[in-house]
Formats: C-alpha cells, structure tokens, sequence
C-alpha cells in the first residue's frame, strides 16, 4: 500500500511528521470525520480538518490566516498539512515538511484567565 508525508496537527501539540496510508479511510481517521480541505498558502499543499469540527464542538487548534497574518478561520480538531497533485494528495517534500513544521510550531490558542472565567484567546 502507498504512502505518503503528511503533518499531523493536534489542539495544544507540537506538530508531527507521519507518513500514513493513501487512503480516504486513513484521512478520516486522522480527523476523526468526513474531510474538508483549505488552501491557505501559495504552495502546492492543503490542509485537511473535520468538516463539522466546528459543529461538532472539537478543541480550537490552529488560525488560518491571510499572507498579512489576519485570522479568517479557525481549524477545530486534528488537522493535517499534506502535498496536493493534479487530483490527489502527494507527500510533502522535506523542504514543505521543514516549512510547515515551523509555521504550526506554536499552537495559536492559549486559555486566558479573565477574572475566574477561563476563555480561549488567539496568541499575537
């Protein structure tokens, strides 16, 4: 069976590099539901979430942001970065896994104490 380099991205975690099945049933299994995938960055990748994370109450992970570093979105849940091909995902090289280690490296959501009222807010 085929495999391929993906980054796994997990709420609060440290991103990691797997290599997994190039399966759909191995995808939905990572985010754990039907998969939906954005294409926030000019390279040849995409990142795939749970469709109804966000439905469904899954932990905020990570912010998409605009190339000026403006939130438009959050990924909620375990999401992955993966290589996009003319109709398939494809391993990141080692130079998009480098990249992409270091761009998820620091979760953007911290707990903030507000008075006794702990609330999720986005780190600057």
């Amino acid at each position: 069976m085929e495999t391929i380099r993906i980054i796994v991205v997990e709420p609060q975690m440290a991103p990691v590099v797997k290599e997994v099945p190039a399966t759909l049933e191995s995808y939905q299994s990572i985010v754990g539901g039907y998969i939906e995938c954005a294409y926030p960055f000019k390279d040849a990748v995409c990142v795939v979430c749970n469709e109804e994370g966000k439905n469904l109450g899954l932990e905020p992970n990570r912010a998409l942001k605009t190339p000026r570093g403006r939130v438009y979105d959050v990924i909620a849940g375990t999401f992955f970065v993966v290589g996009t091909g003319e109709e398939d995902f494809i391993s990141l090289t080692k130079e998009q896994a480098e990249r992409y280690m270091k761009y998820y490296e620091v979760p953007d959501f911290c707990i903030v104490d507000c008075g006794g009222m702990p609330t999720m807010g986005v780190k600057k």
